[in-house]
């Protein structure tokens, strides 16, 4: 039986150096996404801890806690596997134990890694069960959204159940409201920039939905 083990890592060494290294170069060419986490205590609320499969460092995940107008969560902000422990299955088993030991709620993510419906399989066997768009991300394949484990009640706006067909109203949804915020405001929000302008930001989100209803 495989036993996983989470280190929290809180001096760097060479092997987390080396796979944080790797990974912002692999995520960059991938996704063509700058990564800005370059060592630990670089971002606020952010937790890195290695993935320790009998005995092996296998790569690391990093935790990232958030604030919102239903309360904190926990989300999970990087997965890393090193090349030679790829396609074992312990990505998969990275992202469950994670989800069952940290009782994480939410990770952000690319609409292109969720569009076919085998990819949402994948996604819904792990134990997320909800999407939901992130205002001024667009909803194309570059753009961001959120799976969520759970959501709060009196936080659904935005928030589809992981479908095919809710995917596909996320990204609807998010194309839309994206291109409201950009005639109102006179530009596209960052998730940066959402952290200051989240009370007008949900009121164009809230003014969306009401109007769509």
């Amino acid at each position: 039986m495989t036993n996983l083990v989470f280190s929290k890592v809180d001096v760097v060494d060479e092997d987390y150096r080396n796979d944080s290294y790797n990974y912002r170069v692999e995520y960059n060419k991938v996704d063509g996404i700058r990564v800005f986490y370059d060592d630990i205590g670089s971002a606020p609320g952010l937790a890195t801890y290695k993935a320790i499969i009998d005995g092996n460092s296998v790569g690391f995940i990093q935790l990232q806690s958030y604030s919102s107008r239903s309360g904190s969560s926990l989300g999970l902000e990087n997965i890393y596997v090193k090349p030679e422990y790829r396609k074992l299955g312990y990505a998969k088993l990275m992202y469950e134990q994670a989800i069952d030991e940290f009782e994480l709620e939410l990770m952000s993510i690319s609409y292109h890694r969720v569009k076919k419906p085998s990819q949402i399989k994948y996604w819904n066997d792990i134990g997320f069960n909800h999407i939901k768009l992130i205002p001024g991300q667009m909803g194309s394949d570059k753009g961001l959204c959120n799976l969520m484990t759970k959501y709060s009640d009196t936080d659904t706006l935005g928030c589809f159940e992981l479908t095919f067909a809710g995917v596909k109203r996320c990204m609807g949804h998010s194309q839309r409201i994206t291109k409201k915020i950009a005639n109102k405001y006179g530009c596209y929000v960052t998730r940066e920039d959402f952290k200051y302008a989240g009370e007008l930001l949900h009121t164009v989100l809230s003014n969306h939905f009401r109007v769509a209803a």
